[in-house]
């Protein structure tokens, strides 16, 4: 651990004595944490960056007491920081950075770093299954260890709580939600059985969670999939069940069970759940509040409450997706039970009609096969974030479809589900 303290006179010269303490984090090298006191209750907040000119600010803090936590900083590099009151600055000084495991995989950058927009929060799976962030460099410049041969496909930071929460999958079948603080210290699990694939967190601070929901068929329990909201005391109750809207026609996935659900988004705006269930070919609609199913999307008619524009082709064992506005849907296609390339499609729906339009479609070159996993992320400019998880790359694309910026990792290592964060400090 690294330890930097200074008594500091404020640049005014009004305010004397402000104790400034610089602690690199002995678990993540790359995190600093800086606390101060100001001899009256003051807002303040640090600025900070790899140069003079700085660039970044912490969160405003307010008191006597302060403490900010700096994440996203290169390993092995100076930083410059000062505090910033309501009246005051002080003076510059600097910190160092220290190095990142020799372990961590290798990652190799394609294209112009400063096309993409900020950092990307994603687990890592392979020997090694870890949790990261990655700079638009290409730089891992923050990460968490899981322990051998678990996996995360999810992970959320949250500067509120100074915290990454992302989901671990035992190979004992333990699985749990994990809240890490940002300085590596100790970690609170959050044991939740049923958790499967995704979760997210809501507005209130609770999450929701897709879970298994088993239920006794001809005496023999058989595995569906639930959204269960999760308070932080790991109480849960169940939202939404898949044997209350679908009629079990047996056992298809017995990785998944019987409707596999694998991505949940949720929208404030209309209250509702969307939820991708990866057997049926589906993508459906649930008012939150209620759990009722307002729509189901699928290449499947007999469960579909959507037909298919000519020439529009159904989406096959999808993952994740993101839902444009209420009638627009990008999802990213996985295609690998019918042995055919992955890809990313936007479909127009016709809400009164109940008609989708293939209206664009993005396929990499060479075409990849992604079994698992696979995500997309639609910006508001219109240049769009694929992650082809399993085959290991991640690419940013402008509204064109022309590859501005593009991530590989090293063999045998996939990508989880992916954020593309503008800030993080925020």
């Amino acid at each position: 651990m690294k330890r930097l303290m200074l008594a500091l006179v404020l640049a005014s010269g009004c305010r004397p004595g402000i104790e400034l303490q610089t602690t690199v984090s002995e678990h993540i090298s790359t995190v600093i944490t800086v606390e101060w006191t100001t001899p009256e209750p003051t807002d303040a907040h640090v600025e900070f960056g790899h140069t003079k000119e700085l660039g970044r600010r912490s969160k405003t803090t307010s008191g006597t007491e302060h403490k900010a936590i700096l994440i996203g900083l290169s390993p092995e590099q100076v930083v410059y920081l000062q505090v910033v009151t309501d009246t005051d600055t002080s003076p510059l000084t600097t910190v160092t950075t220290g190095a990142l495991s020799a372990d961590l995989p290798q990652l190799t950058l394609t294209g112009d770093p400063d096309a993409l927009p900020g950092y990307l929060v994603v687990p890592l799976m392979g020997t090694t299954g870890l949790v990261v962030i990655i700079n638009r460099y290409g730089d891992i410049v923050w990460h968490t260890p899981l322990a051998p041969r678990d996996l995360s496909y999810r992970a959320w930071l949250d500067r509120s709580e100074e915290i990454i929460a992302f989901n671990r999958f035992d190979i004992s079948g333990q699985n749990a939600i994990i809240r890490q603080p940002l300085d590596g210290s100790e970690a609170e699990v959050l044991d939740f059985q049923p958790h499967n694939h995704d979760f997210l967190v809501l507005p209130d601070g609770d999450l929701a969670v897709i879970g298994r929901v088993e239920q006794s068929v001809d005496g023999e329990m058989v595995p569906g999939d639930g959204i269960y909201r999760v308070d932080r005391s790991g109480e849960s109750t169940l939202l939404w069940s898949a044997w209350d809207d679908f009629t079990y026609a047996g056992l298809s996935d017995d990785l998944g069970g019987w409707t596999h659900a694998n991505a949940l988004d949720y929208y404030p705006d209309e209250d509702a759940f969307y939820l991708s269930l990866r057997s049926f070919d589906a993508i459906i609609k649930l008012e939150a509040s209620t759990g009722a199913l307002d729509w189901v999307l699928s290449g499947d008619p007999t469960i579909s409450d959507f037909t298919y524009a000519e020439g529009a082709t159904p989406t096959s064992h999808q993952h994740q997706f993101e839902r444009l506005a209420p009638d627009r849907i990008l999802s990213f296609d996985n295609r690998y039970d019918l042995q055919e390339p992955a890809r990313v499609v936007e479909f127009a729906l016709d809400l009164e009609e109940r008609v989708a339009e293939e209206v664009w479609t993005y396929q990499h070159e060479p075409a990849l096969s992604v079994y698992a996993l696979g995500d997309v992320d639609r910006r508001e400019d219109g240049s769009t974030l694929v992650d082809w998880s399993t085959s290991g790359v991640i690419q940013y694309l402008s509204p064109e479809g022309e590859e501005l910026w593009r991530l590989n990792t090293e063999l045998g290592y996939a990508f989880g589900y992916v954020s593309l964060l503008r800030s993080l400090d925020e």
